[in-house]
């Protein structure tokens, strides 16, 4: 993954008593189509497999995205590196689709169809 945040983490490790550190990939997760453009940051995504790619996504049924990605069957997932901290920020804030997406260029692109 190339995107990394790191907490301010208060736990210690119970072995050396050392502050420990959260650390976790951050993702926009972006779809369009017939419910139209939507978007979210998220950091609960993981792979399942490699074949077929699948990805496993959670997203909160109570985010505004929610309706838009099941009503378009289809996500983007896209890892951030550091420097796109702010658009992180923005995606996983309150503003409209419209400035969300307004704040970076997107194209888009062939999804990958599972077998």
């Amino acid at each position: 993954m190339s995107a990394i945040r790191q907490s301010n983490a208060t736990e210690q490790s119970a072995s050396t008593g050392a502050p420990v550190a959260s650390v976790a990939a951050v993702n926009i997760v972006t779809t369009d189509g017939v419910a139209g453009r939507a978007g979210l940051t998220a950091s609960a995504i993981c792979s399942v497999t490699d074949d077929p790619p699948t990805l496993l996504v959670c997203i909160n049924r109570g985010s505004f995205a929610y309706a838009s990605v099941m009503r378009n069957k289809v996500v983007c997932v896209n890892v951030l590196p550091a420097r796109h901290e702010p658009l992180s920020r923005l995606f996983g804030g309150k503003a409209p689709a419209e400035e969300r997406f307004a704040a970076a260029a997107w194209s888009p692109r062939q999804a990958i169809a599972s077998r």
